[in-house]
């Protein structure tokens, strides 16, 4: 009898299991919202993407509703999808939706756990998602720019060249589009390291970096001053910021030029000619240590009064005479002189055009030489014509 109760509560013992199995084997059928990284810390001051997914699991074609349930006060929170924000997806059965959860804490926000809870719900399912955020000023930022010398120093003329790293130490591959704020006036240009094609954006795949040079070029005649420049990559809804600084050093830049501006004129055969000319700095810096010369042709004399300037000013001027002579033996024509004027980081050249011409002089004697001939040829005539 004990033996008989024994093999009956087998059997229904197996009965049940066998009952149960099934029901325990079976798919699981409803919604799901996930995230990878529930509990995470993320860095003070800025705003951050969290990915979500959501998944229908063995339903029909769903509407799914999603909304924020519960938020820290004071922060921003937007659901969003393709950089729009969104309220609601559709879910194929067996299928999943990528969304994003944009959420920026309000300034001086520190510590936590900061409770944050998200829900899904169509028709026939619905699925919560809790959240724990923690902020902290040591936390890596979703997307970094980096350079080496943030700060960089030269005269306007330079191309100054800013060397940054993008980094990426999210999850997935993005995209960084490059844009700049900068004085008016000033051109800035991205490039890839070791590259002269100029971009507006590069790839950056997840957890990497990209190297970039950021080139910049002020006016010419710039001021010297200090200035700032905003360089900034942007991917999607993420961002990052670094400040440039130019130290914009003056620059001496020479003019040199008749008063009058023209560059040509005449002089006589083996006559002194004296020619001024004005020397002016229309720089930003004073120009020193000044030294003239000019370059004439064969057998022409040319010398500068004074020869040397010691210090021009900024927007100063003087005024320099240049005496040449044309060759006595010269043929009359045009010549060209040359002058110029070199200082500390500065030049300039002038070309003068000299039309060389007989003196009026020598054409006076020979019209008195031919005279004196026609008078002893008429003397001649005269005395000797009788006989």
């Amino acid at each position: 009898m004990p033996l008989a109760r024994i093999v009956s509560a087998m059997a229904i013992l197996l009965s049940v299991l066998g009952a149960v199995a099934p029901a325990a084997g079976e798919a699981y059928r409803g919604l799901g919202l996930i995230t990878p990284y529930p509990d995470q810390t993320l860095p003070t001051g800025s705003g951050h993407l969290i990915p979500l997914t959501v998944a229908n699991y063995g339903l029909p074609p769903q509407w799914v509703d999603v909304r924020v349930v519960q938020a820290p006060p004071g922060w921003t929170v937007v659901l969003q999808a393709g950089g729009r924000p969104v309220g609601a997806v559709l879910v194929e059965p067996d299928q999943s939706r990528a969304l994003s959860l944009w959420v920026e804490p309000p300034e001086r926000a520190a510590g936590g756990p900061f409770p944050l809870v998200l829900e899904a719900h169509s028709s026939s399912a619905r699925a919560r998602l809790p959240l724990r955020l923690h902020l902290s000023e040591q936390a890596p930022q979703p997307l970094a720019l980096e350079v080496g010398l943030p700060v960089l120093r030269g005269a306007a003329r330079t191309v100054f060249t800013f060397e940054l790293t993008v980094r990426n130490p999210t999850e997935r591959d993005v995209m960084a589009a490059l844009s700049a704020r900068a004085p008016d006036g000033f051109r800035v240009d991205f490039l890839p390291r070791f590259s002269e094609q100029e971009i507006t954006g590069l790839p950056v795949k997840a957890g990497d970096s990209a190297q970039i040079d950021v080139r910049v070029a002020a006016p010419r005649g710039t001021p010297a001053e200090t200035y700032p420049i905003t360089v900034t990559a942007l991917a999607g809804t993420m961002s990052a910021s670094q400040e440039l600084t130019l130290e914009i050093t003056g620059e001496p830049r020479l003019k040199m030029a008749p008063p009058d501006e023209r560059l040509s004129g005449t002089a006589y055969l083996g006559v002194e000619t004296p020619l001024q000319l004005q020397i002016e700095n229309v720089g930003t810096a004073p120009a020193e240590d000044l030294r003239l010369s000019g370059f004439a042709p064969a057998n022409w004399s040319l010398r500068l009064e004074p020869a040397q300037i010691d210090r021009l000013a900024p927007g100063a001027r003087t005024m320099v005479t240049a005496v040449f002579k044309p060759g006595a033996k010269s043929l009359a024509g045009d010549y060209l002189l040359t002058f110029e004027a070199h200082g500390r980081g500065t030049e300039a050249t002038l070309e003068y055009r000299v039309t060389a011409l007989t003196s009026t002089l020598w054409g006076l004697v020979g019209i008195a030489l031919a005279a004196v001939a026609l008078l002893l040829v008429g003397l001649v005539v005269v005395r000797y014509g009788r006989r």
